[in-house]
């Protein structure tokens, strides 16, 4: 149970303004909630308290910022998007947490003559963890919810185009491949769709009503730039081309959508920035 909800997929904010807004958002929330309520004693500190909380609303966003803007390109693999998963975030925040609480702890011994409270690494440790479990709890929740509803909002209005689309016609496609004895010729609605596997790509389509698939040597977008002229065959994805026409019903999580295809075994996963391109596609 706990291991199924650790590997949940997870929304990740990838876009580079989003990451900062997001950054100072979070400071700010530590430092108002610091400054409102006063907790751990701060309200008897023998100082400006609202300049003294600058401190470790700057510490919070500088650790923000450098996870997302130096970690994250350092660390492609781990912080992958399409990988990303409620245990990996609740790994980051946890390694931020205790930076955070370290840099607090060192940042309150400068000050300690001013703080007539104890000063002790386990307390300062236990107090961030408090104030960032509650953020974390609060972050995860809203934008779980948020992007699923976000998701599936979209997947039903996908759905509503994809139903009302008129199939493509039974117009014969050329298949090209860089071996000549490769190319072949099939009917566009036999078509589903075609997966890049390194230099080759593997063609699914249907053949008396079974599916078949074959595998040709030419790269993804030299195929997809052959298909220039017709609508309905679009890159779902880096490593799928797609034939919309085939497309039954497009479902989609927290952190991405899937096309389900008539007469396919498997689910073709479409990018994150496809959605316009569909909705577009599918206008009348």
């Amino acid at each position: 149970m706990i291991i199924k909800f650790l590997k949940t997929p997870f929304p990740q904010i990838e876009k580079p303004a989003e990451r900062f807004w997001f950054s100072v958002g979070v400071a700010l929330f530590v430092y108002f909630f610091l400054l409102v309520f006063q907790p751990f004693g701060i309200d008897r500190l023998k100082l400006n308290i609202p300049i003294f909380l600058t401190g470790y609303m700057l510490i919070t966003l500088v650790v923000l910022l450098v996870n997302y803007f130096i970690m994250f390109p350092l660390f492609p693999k781990f912080f992958n998007p399409d990988t990303w998963t409620t245990g990996k975030i609740l790994l980051m925040a946890s390694v931020e947490i205790a930076l955070i609480a370290t840099l607090n702890w060192g940042y309150s011994i400068l000050f300690s003559k001013y703080i007539p409270i104890e000063i002790s690494f386990e307390k300062f440790f236990f107090n961030t963890f408090s104030i960032g479990i509650l953020i974390l709890f609060i972050t995860v929740l809203a934008s779980e919810h948020y992007l699923k509803f976000k998701n599936r909002k979209l997947a039903r209005r996908l759905n509503d185009r994809i139903h009302n689309k008129s199939v493509v016609s039974g117009k014969e496609l050329f298949i090209p491949s860089e071996n000549k004895n490769e190319s072949f010729i099939i009917p566009g609605n036999h078509l589903l769709c075609i997966k890049a596997e390194g230099n080759y790509c593997n063609v699914f389509y249907l053949e008396n009503g079974r599916l078949e698939s074959k595998l040709i040597r030419i790269s993804l977008t030299k195929l997809e730039k052959s298909f220039d002229s017709d609508a309905q065959i679009l890159r779902c994805h880096k490593s799928y081309l797609v034939n919309m026409a085939k497309v039954e019903k497009v479902s989609g999580n927290a952190r991405n959508y899937v096309f389900h295809v008539k007469g396919l075994d498997f689910k073709v996963p479409v990018s994150r920035n496809f959605p316009k391109q569909i909705i577009r596609s599918f206008k009348p």
